[in-house]
């Protein structure tokens, strides 16, 4: 919890839009920096948080969601945690302590898009503009926040993942945090945070102990992997993108088949991390351009679905049929790999502009 103290504060007023229309909500506003801002105090006892305002008394508990307003409990008020502080419902805040008349202030606004996601930013000028909600906007839930910095950037952005896709198919780009905390300080008009969609996912179990030091190349195969980019219609080279397997690159003496025998071979294993990765283009219905299946049978995969490398041999390439940019994520340790192929529409940023301000009703300060 964060004490807001005197002069002038920056808060955050968020809109969340769900394919071109809002849901039912309210405005989320921090208990402490409201309370604090007219005059009250808060604390904690251990289990819930209780703000005494305007001879009032409300006591929210976040992990069960649960309000009392002077010891009585409040049916259907939304609270939540955001950077480690509590929030509560502003149109039930603003009841409960009978705010003052409006005046006149500016704000400016960003607006941070993300698949069918769309966050409005607008800046405040004092603590008292956490108690009037901004008008004519869309009845969408809000957070109004009292800073912004990498770790609440952070957690909007998982705010955001958590609407656009519970199940996970459909992930922001990892700068998410990143790309939203510089557009809410650089005051951009506008920044959009890439969206990657799951195409397919492979994994297979593996025991170590039959070939330890197979399975530890096989990990760090798939660390180099792990990143990967291919524009639409590049052509996927494994070798190419692993490069020589050395031992200046981590890689060990393993095994590897040669003819009908196996024979130790430095980095012997990463067919391993080859063969996941192909049982994920096949899925993805992706067209192979080269593949090659090992000298014998091998026992992790079906016939069919495993992919022999080597360096300056056998090799594995695909093709990206597709319109969007496709992802490599690979990792996993000595007893499973795994391999997801995401794609990721190609984004062109607006252009840098700074946001608009316009006149709302605000509080006069405290």
């Amino acid at each position: 919890m964060r004490s807001v103290v005197g002069g002038l504060l920056v808060a955050l007023l968020l809109f969340v839009v769900d394919s071109g229309h809002c849901a039912e909500g309210a405005a989320m506003v921090p208990l402490r920096a409201v309370c604090e801002a007219k005059g009250g105090y808060v604390f904690w006892d251990g289990k819930a948080v209780t703000a005494v305002c305007d001879g009032r008394t409300i006591t929210v508990d976040p992990r069960s969601s649960s309000v009392l307003a002077d010891g009585i409990v409040q049916d259907g008020v939304k609270v939540g945690s955001l950077g480690g502080t509590t929030f509560i419902a502003q149109d039930v805040f603003i009841g409960l302590t009978n705010p003052q008349s409006p005046g006149t202030e500016k704000r400016l606004f960003t607006t941070i898009r993300a698949g069918t996601q769309a966050i409005a930013v607008a800046h405040a000028q004092t603590p008292a503009d956490y108690l009037r909600p901004l008008p004519g906007t869309p009845a969408a839930e809000t957070w109004i926040l009292p800073e912004i910095n990498p770790a609440v950037a952070r957690d909007l952005a998982g705010l955001l993942q958590s609407r656009l896709s519970p199940d996970n198919k459909v992930r922001l780009d990892s700068r998410g945090g990143e790309l939203i905390l510089n557009a809410v300080q650089g005051r951009l008009l506008e920044t959009i945070i890439p969206v990657r969609r799951k195409l397919s996912e492979c994994a297979i179990n593996f025991n170590p102990a039959e070939a330890y030091n197979n399975m530890l190349n096989a990990v760090t195969a798939a660390r180099y992997l792990n990143g990967t980019r291919v524009k639409p219609g590049e052509v996927f080279s494994f070798n190419k993108v692993l490069g020589p397997r050395t031992k200046e690159k981590g890689y060990i003496v393993g095994f590897a088949f040669s003819g009908k025998k196996h024979v130790p071979s430095l980095g012997g294993g990463v067919c391993r991390m080859s063969t996941v990765l192909y049982g994920a283009l096949l899925d993805a219905g992706l067209p192979i351009a080269e593949r090659h299946a090992h000298s014998l049978p091998v026992g992790y995969a079906a016939q069919g679905r495993d992919a022999t490398v080597s360096w300056g041999g056998a090799d594995l390439k695909f093709r990206n049929s597709t319109q969007e940019t496709l992802i490599i994520e690979s990792g996993g340790t000595v007893r499973r790999i795994y391999a997801i192929l995401w794609s990721e529409e190609e984004i062109t940023q607006p252009q840098p502009k700074p946001a608009p301000a316009f006149p709302i009703e605000t509080l006069p300060s405290p």
